[in-house]
């Protein structure tokens, strides 16, 4: 769906379709909730079983290796949130290199990595790291590379993603929705043609799965990769659409 900026495309997703869809998901670029140790790795769900690999390895409480607030493994000086506030500011926690993490965690070690390593793998490298350790996270990480995230940190804080990274994140959601129509608000704005190309075959599949997609975008030309463009303008103070 394409149109000049104002004529209503965001609106139509956000405010309109979920009156006529009882099954309706919107995706957008606002930022992901989350509290102030929400990282990568809790936003695909992964930390919980992470921490549980550590748990069941050296047969220790699994709030030992946790660095959610209130856990045993959190940094004593930043609360497990990886940085501290000074005059306003934001800065890295030098006592945990902003992992979040008790420096005790760093003697436990699986396959040769602590907490400390893995927080600071990318999602590329997890994919590696955990192929033959948990299954279960191999199926997040390699959906979240699949839409062009191998490059995030697994401890990277939530509140640095950009709008498009906030999208491709939700748009995980996918995969467990039963949503039948889903309006997504520009999934391919800053990227280049090799990751447009990856979250399109995202978004086939799960139009193969049959799923409706309604996607909102300014990028050049993208509008020929589906199914049917629609074209939004006004016309006597009325939003009309055309199928191009």
């Amino acid at each position: 769906m394409t149109g000049y900026s104002g004529v209503g495309k965001s609106t139509l997703l956000r405010e309109y379709f979920p009156r006529f869809f009882n099954e309706y998901l919107y995706i957008n670029q606002k930022p992901v909730a989350g509290n102030v140790n929400s990282n990568v790795g809790t936003l695909l769900d992964i930390s919980g079983r992470i921490f549980n690999l550590f748990s069941k390895k050296f047969e220790m409480p699994k709030k030992f290796f946790s660095n959610q607030s209130g856990n045993d493994g959190c940094c004593p000086v930043c609360s497990g949130s990886g940085y501290n506030i000074y005059a306003n500011e934001k800065f890295m926690c030098r006592e945990c290199d902003g992992t979040g993490f008790n420096q005790s965690l760093k003697k436990f070690k699986i396959e040769g990595k602590n907490l400390f390593d893995i927080w600071n793998m990318t999602v590329s490298d997890a994919m590696n790291f955990f192929d033959s350790l948990d299954k279960k996270i191999m199926s997040h990480i390699s959906v979240a590379n699949e839409l062009s995230l191998g490059h995030l940190r697994i401890g990277q804080a939530t509140s640095s993603l950009s709008g498009g990274e906030n999208v491709r994140i939700k748009l995980l959601k996918l995969e467990d929705s039963q949503a039948e129509v889903i309006g997504v608000d520009e999934p391919f704005k800053g990227l280049n043609i090799t990751e447009i190309c990856q979250i399109l075959s995202f978004l086939i599949r799960k139009r193969d799965e049959g799923k409706t997609i309604v996607v909102v975008d300014h990028t050049e030309n993208v509008e020929k990769f589906f199914d049917y463009h629609i074209d939004l303008e006004i016309k006597n103070k009325m939003i009309t659409g055309k199928v191009l």
